[in-house]
């Protein structure tokens, strides 16, 4: 119910040509599936593990030494669902960085 109030309220603002709300809102609702996998500083997750997460019911990615649980937003999202699975179980951060 949340995630259709908020698309909702980024539709309204797009046709009202409220383009900086409209563009926080999506901020705001892809924050929503964004979760960050606990880790702890000295590094618990290995990118073994990481690599073990590779499929779209169990997707996480790593990114600047952060591992990502994207399972979610997968569900979510399916049209960047290509583009994420491509990097499913493994570290983006070169790509990410580029």
């Amino acid at each position: 119910a949340k995630l259709q109030r908020m698309e909702t309220q980024k539709r309204a603002a797009l046709d009202a040509g409220d383009y900086e709300k409209a563009a926080q809102i999506k901020k705001d609702t892809d924050q929503m599936f964004l979760k960050p996998v606990e880790i702890k500083k000295a590094g618990d997750i290995t990118l073994t593990e990481v690599s073990e997460h590779n499929k779209p019911h169990d997707c996480w990615v790593a990114i600047n030494d952060v591992v990502y649980d994207l399972t979610d937003f997968l569900q979510h999202h399916p049209e960047q669902r290509n583009a994420i699975l491509a990097w499913a179980g493994r570290d983006a951060t070169p790509m990410w960085n580029k």
